[in-house]
């Protein structure tokens, strides 16, 4: 992988900005939602009787059992420890994000502006605060794309088969890991030489995990609890999720008080631009933003072929793209700034530094709002331990 060049590379020092923004939000306590409580119950089942239960003591079946599982590991204080935990996943999860945009970022200016737009993003922050199962997985995908970038550097079957491991434990995470693994299949295919016949047996392997479980859900399976691959077959056709989709996305570009309509137009226009240089030659993109491009768009057509649920939930769904997403759109927009006269690349910049004030006031907002929110339920747990 060669060595980080911390000293080269000051951005990655930008990575203490996003711990210290996840550990004030998590000072009190970690956020809890629904799915947390499964998680935990789950976990403190697993540790005394090695079962995983939930919180109404049947099998714990609409998740893949990875974190529930890791979660056991952490002992009895283990809902403090799943806050640290999420803190040394966003750490190493910056870190290699940062290396992946200094190695396909030339600019060093480029560089400072992708790790900012990371270590600030209110997604990641989002996913980092509460005890869900989307920082290991995002790691996990992290590492994934390490290796692939390195693979598509300098082909060696050590590295292709070395990925087959943290493949299958990202499936074994979260259900939609699958749709990561075909995204990753896919570019495999088309941006390598890699033969079918080897990707295929790729993602087999890699998804292996994951079909036993899935397999296992239906063999045990009560009424009242669906199955682990719901949210991956579900209602297929039925409902879409398009609609919010559109709006997570656009949300990180502009103020959810704008229009989605506004909004929408203004993605869908910046993206077809990216979309329009890249295919007549304008810009060169490397094969690996190609793949993350790749992986990133059948990651989300997947996504409209599950349940539908809430905004709420499809930004916590889309929240482990974003850092891939926003390599390749950063990426892209450098190659096709050094195509711009200089007067223009210059306004974009200083439009860019305005456009700074929204997802670090957007971020600084939530992190205080969680921190607040967090601090008054362990009052209230800590006053309600003293009335027992």
């Amino acid at each position: 992988m060669g060595r980080f060049k911390i000293r080269k590379h000051w951005n990655y020092y930008l990575i203490i900005v996003a711990l210290g923004l996840q550990l004030y939000s998590t000072q009190c306590l970690p956020g809890i939602t629904y799915d947390s409580k499964q998680y935990l119950s789950a976990a403190d089942s697993f540790a005394q009787s090695r079962q995983l239960l939930n919180e109404k003591g049947k099998p714990h079946l609409a998740h893949t059992p990875l974190y529930a599982v890791t979660l056991s590991w952490l002992g009895a204080n283990r809902l403090q420890w799943a806050k640290y935990l999420n803190t040394i996943c966003l750490g190493i999860t910056l870190l290699l994000f940062v290396y992946l945009g200094n190695c396909l970022l030339h600019n060093a200016i480029t560089q400072w502006v992708f790790s900012m737009l990371l270590v600030i993003a209110t997604p990641l922050q989002l996913i980092h605060h509460f005890v869900w199962s989307e920082p290991l997985f995002l790691t996990f995908l992290a590492v994934l794309l390490v290796l692939f970038y390195h693979f598509l550097q300098k082909p060696t079957p050590q590295v292709f088969w070395g990925m087959v491991p943290v493949a299958f434990l990202l499936c074994m995470q979260r259900n939609p890991g699958i749709f990561i693994i075909v995204g990753v299949a896919l570019s495999f295919w088309w941006f390598s030489n890699v033969r079918w016949w080897k990707v295929a047996l790729w993602g087999l392997v890699s998804i292996s995990g994951w079909a036993v479980w899935t397999v296992y859900t239906y063999q045990t399976n009560q009424a009242e609890i669906q199955p682990a691959f719901h949210n991956v077959l579900g209602e297929l056709l039925l409902r879409h999720n398009l609609d919010h989709h559109l709006n997570v996305l656009s949300s990180w570009l502009l103020p959810l008080t704008i229009s989605l309509i506004i909004r929408g137009v203004i993605l869908l226009l910046f993206v077809g631009l990216l979309i329009v240089s890249a295919m007549y030659g304008y810009v060169q993109i490397t094969q690996f933003t190609k793949a993350l491009f790749t992986i990133g768009v059948v990651y989300m057509i997947c996504l409209q072929f599950t349940e539908r649920v809430d905004y709420h939930e499809t930004t916590r769904y889309l929240a482990v793209i974003f850092p891939l997403v926003l390599l390749a759109m950063v990426e892209s927009i450098e190659l096709l700034g050094r195509r711009m006269p200089l007067n223009i690349t210059q306004l974009s910049g200083v439009l860019l530094l305005c456009w700074l004030l929204y997802p670090i006031g957007r971020t600084w907002k939530n992190v205080t709002s969680w921190h607040q929110i967090s601090c008054k339920a362990n009052l209230l747990e800590k006053s309600d331990e003293k009335k027992e």
